[in-house]
């Protein structure tokens, strides 16, 4: 359950914004063709029928609005777009791995415009599914094991009026399918697109006089937050063969996922309307350091103690704030943990947080390494002091 509410709050992010204008509404329709980046020994060729999977067909259909301008903060962000889309993907090759199919929120600005022309960036976040997952049967599969998975889409369109209600647009798009090792194996999908679109304006965009006035923020801030994770590993007793005298087929893997729960604190500078910057400190308990412990069969032996799993880090912490909802991002660097681990000493988080009150907020954040492998997904509540 945790999980499912994991997905579907990013989802349901935007709706802060929404419930709270009535501005025009915009629909497209898009196709697109894309390249498949082979990123593991499956996609470049190592499966049942020795295919390359490297080629996808595209299609989705988007709706989305801009802000009316009846409230103050309306106009500060008067370049903003957001709303909701569905995708589908076909894979040249999709017996071992499925066709996803996505459902995602957008988030976008058009910081270029004229008459006719239009410059766009989107930043899309939602779910996917569709899968053949990684299994008992489908060992070769090695980029998906959860039968839904997380979507990021990412998009620049250029974007050009043919008529008084109807757009053409081009598109260069980058989508990546992960997710975020609750359960490996979990390289993920990655496909670069390119799109052409039809949109269409019932009506044109008119920002009205806002009724209300920008609030006071406050310069310093001090925020707390406790969070909790799970991270996903795979065993495999070959691969220390002084172990155990195995034959292969006697190799038995096992999907096994512990638990990750923390808190950090940060002192924070909020030096513009819509921006604040801040440098933290976190600890945590990573309960995933027993992989470094080897299982085989239901025998799990852990020879670390609890010490061994904690995690110390320090961290900056960048927060850009649209009203009730901020885009985190904050590179960071351990101090302490367990030294045998995979995870290197630098890490980077994104994600996104909500304002249930003035001071409360939600948070789901994604931690990786090398800024391309996603470590895990965590889900946090904290305050604001």
């Amino acid at each position: 359950m945790l999980r499912f509410f994991v997905y579907i709050l990013y989802i349901i992010l935007p709706l802060c914004i929404w419930s709270q204008n009535s501005g025009a509404f915009a629909y497209s329709f898009a196709l697109g063709g894309g390249y498949v980046v082979g990123t593991t020994d499956f996609l470049r060729g190592d499966n049942v029928d020795n295919k390359n999977i490297d080629k996808a067909f595209c299609v989705s259909a988007e709706m989305r609005t801009t802000l009316s301008g009846k409230k103050a903060w309306h106009h500060y962000y008067n370049s903003l777009h957001y709303g909701f889309g569905i995708s589908y993907s076909h894979l040249n090759y999709s017996k071992k791995l499925g066709n996803p199919f996505g459902v995602y929120t957008i988030l976008g600005f058009s910081p270029l415009k004229t008459n006719r022309w239009t410059f766009m960036t989107d930043m899309a976040v939602g779910v996917s599914g569709i899968w053949e997952v990684y299994s008992e049967t489908n060992r070769d599969n090695d980029v998906v094991s959860t039968p839904i998975t997380a979507y990021v889409h990412a998009k620049a369109t250029l974007e050009y009026s043919i008529a008084n209600n109807w757009k053409m647009d081009f598109s260069l798009a980058f989508d990546h399918y992960s997710n975020g090792r609750i359960k490996k194996p979990n390289f993920g999908l990655n496909v670069l697109q390119t799109r052409l679109g039809l949109t269409f304006c019932p009506k044109h965009v008119i920002m009205q006089q806002s009724k209300d006035t920008l609030e006071r923020y406050k310069g310093w801030n001090h925020i707390i937050n406790i969070f909790y994770a799970r991270r996903g590993i795979i065993a495999e007793p070959l691969k220390y063969p002084d172990l155990y005298d195995l034959g292969v087929d006697e190799r038995e893997l096992k999907q096994v996922s512990f638990p990750i729960f923390g808190a950090n604190y940060r002192l924070q500078h909020r030096f513009s309307f819509s921006q604040s910057l801040g440098f933290g400190a976190e600890i945590a308990y990573n309960d995933s350091y027993a992989k470094d412990v080897y299982y085989f069969q239901n025998d799990e032996k852990d020879n670390l103690i609890f010490s061994d799993k904690i995690m110390a880090s320090l961290f900056i912490g960048y927060e850009y704030h649209i009203n009730k909802m901020s885009i985190l991002l904050e590179p960071g660097l351990y101090l302490k943990k367990y030294s045998p681990s995979e995870q290197p000493i630098f890490w980077q988080k994104v994600g996104a947080r909500y304002y249930l009150t003035q001071n409360f907020f939600a948070e789901i954040t994604l931690r990786a390494y090398r800024f391309c492998v996603a470590d895990f997904l965590q889900f946090s509540i904290g305050v604001r002091l």
